[in-house]
Order: structure tokens, then C-alpha cells, then sequence
């Protein structure tokens, strides 16, 4: 959910149920509670969840409800798939690129130049 979330809307509903100490081992899980398409904007929607933590025991020792504006798949879809093959083809110029400058050097480091 973080990864397609643009804005924090804010947390309510926080309950601590138990105790944590340094050291303590906890899990988290994320329940949606509902979605929202009245944001204001056509491309994202307000999602509200419930992130609940446990103990490996599966005791509960926190719940807080948090809203968020988030993208919309229909509308970031698109967008987010022309972004991934633009990084893609930026880092495989990069990675050419400096391995042809290490080729070099190490073909003129040969030649005694530096």
C-alpha cells in the first residue's frame, strides 16, 4: 500500500493493547476498511485500513486505522510502466557506459599510461 500512497491523510482509532520492550519481535498486517473515490482528483481515491501488530504468539499489541490518498491503477498504470522501461534503459546506458571506461582504462593502464 505505501508504495502507491502520495499523501498521508492521517491515523485515528490507535490502541496499544500490550507492552513492547527493545528486542520485542512483531508482525504487521493491513486490513482495508474501505475505499474512497471522493479525493478531488480522477486519478486517486482515499483508502482507509487498519494496520494491526502482533507478537509471534499472535497476541495483539497495537491497532491504529490510517487514511491515505492513493493512486488509482487505471490512471497510474500507464504511467508507472513508461517510468519502469525509462530507469530500465537509463541504467543499462549507465552500466554500458562505465563498462566501456573500465575497458579503456584497463587497455591504456597496459600501454603504461595511467
Amino acid at each position: 500500500m505505501t508504495e502507491n500512497m502520495l499523501a498521508d491523510l492521517g491515523y485515528t482509532a490507535l490502541r496499544t493493547h500490550a507492552a513492547l520492550f527493545v528486542g520485542d519481535t512483531i508482525y504487521a498486517e493491513s486490513e482495508v476498511l474501505e475505499t474512497d473515490g471522493l479525493s478531488g482528483r480522477e486519478d486517486t481515491g482515499v483508502l482507509r485500513y487498519r494496520i494491526t501488530a502482533r507478537r509471534p504468539d499472535a497476541d495483539v499489541v497495537l491497532t491504529v486505522e490510517r487514511r491515505a490518498l492513493v493512486k488509482l491503477r487505471c490512471h497510474w498504470q500507464t504511467r508507472d510502466e513508461r517510468f519502469a522501461k525509462r530507469a530500465h534503459a537509463d541504467a543499462v546506458t549507465l552500466l554500458t557506459n562505465t563498462s566501456q571506461e573500465t575497458s579503456v582504462r584497463g587497455s591504456l593502464a597496459g600501454k603504461g599510461r595511467p
